[in-house]
């Protein structure tokens, strides 16, 4: 497949490792909402429903360019009416406080769920800020970053 490829390409013939990286790889059918997954070293994505169940993904795999033999097993999913995958940086559940807490999955997952009511791009810029604040205006160690798909509400 896709991700088998790239880490192909990514290996270097010597067996060094000169770069990876990590990666989620999917196909969403936008009208049925039926998808797969596939994860390279990724964090698991998860989808949020309505009622503020979250559903985590289980598909995972090691990030491209590591080993140059690697399996990728794919997951399917269903996003049903108002549904939103989510996936995300493990810059956003490593980020840490000048405490050393990590913002963590559990703090991820609620602030989801507490924010379910907001449109994403609002869902989104609450995550932001709520990371940023965790931070304490110290620098981030890793990128952050968040991609929510959703699935429009039943009329």
């Amino acid at each position: 497949g896709f991700l088998a490829t790239l880490n192909r390409e990514l290996c270097s013939p010597d067996g060094e490792v000169t770069s990876y990286a990590t990666v989620v790889y999917g196909v969403l059918n936008r009208h049925t909402g039926d998808g797969r997954l596939a994860l390279a070293g990724h964090p698991k994505p998860m989808i949020l429903h309505p009622d503020g169940e979250i559903e985590d993904l289980a598909a995972g795999g090691l990030p491209v360019g590591m080993f140059e033999i690697v399996d990728y097993d794919t997951q399917a999913f269903r996003l049903g009416p108002g549904d939103r995958l989510i996936t995300y940086s493990d810059g956003i559940t490593d980020c840490f406080d000048a405490a050393g807490a990590a913002f963590d999955v559990g703090h991820f997952k609620d602030l989801l769920k507490s924010s379910r009511a907001l449109l994403s791009d609002a869902m989104a810029n609450k995550l932001k800020h709520a990371v940023t604040d965790w931070r304490g205006g110290e620098e981030f160690e890793d990128d952050i970053s968040v991609l929510i798909l959703e699935r429009p509400p039943a009329d």
